[in-house]
């Protein structure tokens, strides 16, 4: 029943998809509990209603559903639903993460690493950018390439910086590509490449980065 909810949500069929998706609650589905919420959250098949979203989000958590407890860790992180609660935000996405949810985990780091919900923590949310990282989030592989660069919970790994510094690039990661292109031009983290830096500047132009189209300016003025 959730396959079939969920291919009528992919059709724009709202109304059937909700209520499939709500037969499919009763017997148990926690992925159709999570798409409940998601429905009611962005009123579709029915009028938004982040009150409901939240409890249905809640409901499906409960039951051991990753992405519905990283859903309603940002539903207390922003205060959608009910008041804005840090501490259960941080709690939630600390389950979402360990439960392997990539969002959760880079989510998580931002939290440990900005003190919001609790105690600032560098070294844990290093640890979680690492590992959101290796699970395929670009946005982490940056996050991670920059805790490396400047130390942040950890000691400076030059080498390792740039390495994820290119596969945030490499996933198309703006920032990435420009923090690239700046360890290439100076030799940062390994070999001096002025050829390489020229090429991920000019990619991250095309990405929509003012900072790299600023490199760029400088590199071909010669200054």
């Amino acid at each position: 029943l959730f396959q079939l909810g969920r291919a009528y949500d992919k059709a724009k069929r709202y109304e059937e998809a909700f209520a499939t998706y709500r037969v499919a609650t009763e017997a148990g589905s926690t992925a159709a509990m999570n798409s409940t919420g998601s429905m009611y959250g962005q009123g579709k098949g029915r009028p938004e209603n982040l009150t409901e979203a939240q409890r249905w989000y809640e409901r499906a958590a409960q039951a051991g559903n990753a992405l519905a407890m990283a859903n309603l860790a940002f539903s207390y992180e922003q205060g959608r639903g009910g008041p804005e609660n840090l501490p259960e935000a941080l709690r939630w996405y600390e389950k979402a993460a360990q439960a392997g949810n990539s969002a959760a985990m880079f989510n998580l780091g931002i939290m440990l690493m900005n003190g919001r919900g609790g105690a600032p923590s560098p070294a844990d949310a290093r640890r979680w950018f690492e590992k959101a990282a290796q699970a395929g989030s670009p946005d982490a592989m940056f996050n991670f390439g920059l805790a490396l660069e400047q130390g942040l919970g950890g000691p400076k790994k030059l080498a390792d910086a740039r390495r994820w510094y290119e596969k945030g690039a490499q996933a198309g990661h703006a920032v990435a590509m420009n923090n690239l292109a700046v360890m290439l031009a100076k030799g940062s983290g390994g070999p001096q490449d002025k050829a390489g830096a020229r090429r991920w500047w000019e990619k991250a132009v095309e990405a929509g980065s003012d900072d790299a189209n600023h490199n760029l300016k400088l590199m071909l003025s010669g200054r």
